[in-house]
């Protein structure tokens, strides 16, 4: 089904009441939902939804390897905005042996329950570029299940912009989900960074505080394709993370040996959480020495040692490296 974009005035959020009719229009009875990360962008799409009273529901999906400050800031910090969340998560069965595993491991991450440690240690491996199964278990199927159980027939709203990639400049405002089985409406696509800002501030929302860090992204905490200079950041901001990495790595190594040795083989590849650099060669890299590589300049293996603060770029960023503008409050003690 195809529908014309509302044509907007001003700031890309500045709709008029026949505009706002015209996207009612458009919803019809369908259920809306708007996929919530913590990030700014799906954080701007539901204070659109909310700034103009257009009813929606908002959901998370845990994929349990959140920053803390991301899940504080979407359980403690956002209802209060864009009212309640709902929590969907990937249920990850495991053989009693490596349940056990999977709980140190939580237990070492601050979370009671890791549907990407309990995945990795599952499958015994790693979520790769060619074999890239986190998205699609982790975030695509729970929204998937959860959509099934609506009454009425859903549409699924995401804040994805044009200009945040080649590839997402090419999406249309709506489009039809064969993996979801609805449609898809995405009414921030010719926003600009700024407009999301902007559109915290005029709600007082106060943003994700790793954004404030530098972080240029805040779902999974790192992401397996991070780049160079967000692995440093990850390292230098939050060193349990990287004992966390250190001891899945650890597991998943055990149990890829045990499934090759039942085939008589011998682990190939030592897994590591990072995909190894095509420079590398057919080697790949523990989580302690990819951090030593962030730290180098590029193509160079001299240490970096003047590198800006990450937390500079990112108060720049939002403004408020001199400001008074409210920040979101830290997660409790011990979280």
């Amino acid at each position: 089904m195809k529908h014309r974009a509302p044509k907007r005035l001003g700031r890309p959020w500045e709709w008029t009441l026949s505009e706002v009719q015209q996207a009612l229009d458009c919803i019809g009875d369908r259920t809306l939902i708007a996929s919530v990360s913590g990030g700014k962008d799906s954080t701007a799409l539901a204070l659109l939804f909310k700034l103009h009273d257009i009813p929606y529901r908002a959901v998370h999906q845990d994929t349990g390897w959140e920053s803390i400050e991301t899940d504080h800031y979407v359980r403690d910090v956002l209802p209060a905005h864009i009212g309640a969340i709902e929590i969907l998560r990937a249920e990850v069965p495991l053989s009693p042996e490596v349940e056990a595993v999977a709980g140190y491991i939580e237990a070492l991450l601050g979370k009671p329950y890791s549907a990407m440690v309990r995945l990795a240690l599952r499958k015994g491996m790693f979520s790769n570029r060619r074999t890239r199964y986190c998205t699609q278990e982790l975030k695509i199927f729970p929204l998937r299940g959860y959509l099934e159980t609506l009454e009425d027939e859903p549409l699924n709203s995401v804040g994805i912009r044009w200009e945040e990639s080649a590839r997402r400049s090419k999406y249309p405002e709506w489009e039809w989900s064969g993996t979801l089985d609805c449609e898809v409406w995405r009414p921030m696509l010719d926003w600009t960074e700024a407009d999301v800002i902007d559109l915290h501030k005029v709600m007082g929302v106060p943003p994700n505080p790793l954004y404030l860090r530098g972080s240029a992204r805040v779902g999974c905490w790192p992401c397996l394709f991070s780049r160079k200079h967000e692995i440093r950041m990850m390292a230098e901001s939050d060193p349990r993370r990287v004992v966390v990495i250190e001891a899945l790595e650890r597991a998943v190594t055990w149990l890829a040996a045990e499934r090759y040795a039942a085939k008589g083989e011998a682990l190939p590849l030592i897994p590591s959480f990072f995909e190894s650099r095509r420079s590398l060669g057919p080697r790949t890299l523990p989580i302690r020495e990819v951090i030593a590589w962030s730290r180098t300049r590029r193509g160079s293996a001299e240490i970096e040692p003047y590198a800006p603060l990450p937390h500079e770029a990112g108060c720049t960023r939002w403004g408020l490296c001199d400001t008074s503008w409210r920040l979101a409050p830290e997660p409790p003690e011990g979280a």
